[in-house]
């Protein structure tokens, strides 16, 4: 458990109460207010994750020293805060869960910072779900959150890359929010491509492989598969193989592909009106898959 008392200014008068979650992007806290107990989440980002990271580093050529892995390690903080930026500056992001605010602290040993990320606590979908079933308007209001926060993204010029059901967020006035980092500018696309950490079963196709560019559409994919699997029992359109499940029966429902091309395409047209893309652009005849400067000791910013 980490000491809220290492983390100041941002976690002043505030207690650590659980671990929430563990994954491969940093692990998530539950926090508490001292002065009105409300609720909080904290994410810890480890850059790097271990000390072997940076040695593969130098081994790898990639940098020369630990001197050298540190101004590389600078440079990726550089670019989560400009993320964090760009989240905080879309408006009218009422489907958008943003961070109230966030601390750098450089390591103590080695090289390297820890990142703190602050934001209001809120279930995930899958938490959500498991507290209590989703009604017929909450799937509806799921599919229209999700369209919305797309579009809230799409007026800042971004794409959020890391669309899946542990970044969608149950909201205490009864609709979803889009969460989590993994924003990319619109305008940067052609220069980049999917972390291998990222890649889920909600990841678009065509930017699975390690050469491949985004895509200004793979977010609708990602709706549309969560769409899908909320609507089919909890299973997914794809096997392991990437093959697409043809036939589900759930509730007597008999669902087939259709399903799946109708839920993107609908999602996509409200997405952007103009959207030419199509679930064909996923999916062939056969119902196959296509492939297509340093920081100081602690830098603290809050967004209240």
């Amino acid at each position: 458990m980490i000491d809220p008392r290492k983390i100041t200014p941002l976690l002043s008068n505030m207690t650590v109460d659980s671990k929430l979650a563990k994954g491969p992007s940093g692990d998530v806290y539950v926090v508490s207010r001292r002065i009105d107990g409300k609720k909080l989440a904290l994410k810890h980002i480890s850059i790097p994750t271990s000390d072997a990271e940076t040695k593969a580093l130098i081994y790898a050529g990639a940098v020369k020293n630990e001197t050298a892995a540190q101004r590389y390690y600078t440079g990726q903080v550089k670019d989560l805060k400009n993320e964090l930026l760009l989240l905080n500056g879309v408006k009218n992001a009422a489907n958008l869960l943003k961070f109230r605010g966030y601390q750098v602290d450089q390591k103590y040993t080695g090289v390297g910072y820890d990142i703190y990320l602050l934001s209001d606590f809120y279930p995930s979908l899958p938490e959500h779900k498991k507290s209590a079933p989703l009604t017929k308007l909450q799937a509806v209001n799921l599919a229209i959150d999700l369209c919305s926060a797309l579009e809230q993204l799409r007026s800042g010029g971004l794409i959020h890359k890391d669309v899946q059901p542990n970044n969608v967020f149950y909201g205490s006035g009864g609709h979803f929010m889009l969460g989590d980092l993994g924003l990319v500018q619109i305008a940067d696309l052609p220069y980049s491509s999917m972390p291998d950490v990222m890649i889920t079963p909600y990841t678009a196709p065509e930017v699975r492989s390690g050469d491949a560019l985004l895509s200004e559409t793979m977010d609708i994919y990602s709706v549309g598969v969560i769409l899908y699997e909320v609507y089919n029992g909890d299973v997914l359109p794809l096997d392991d193989k990437n093959q697409l499940i043809r036939e589900v029966k759930t509730n007597g429902a008999v669902l087939d592909e259709q399903v799946l091309r109708d839920t993107i395409q609908e999602c996509a047209e409200q997405y952007t009106p103009d959207a030419k893309m199509t679930i064909d652009h996923y999916v062939d005849d056969s119902g196959n898959a296509k492939d297509n400067h340093f920081l100081v000791m602690s830098d603290f910013v809050t967004f209240e």
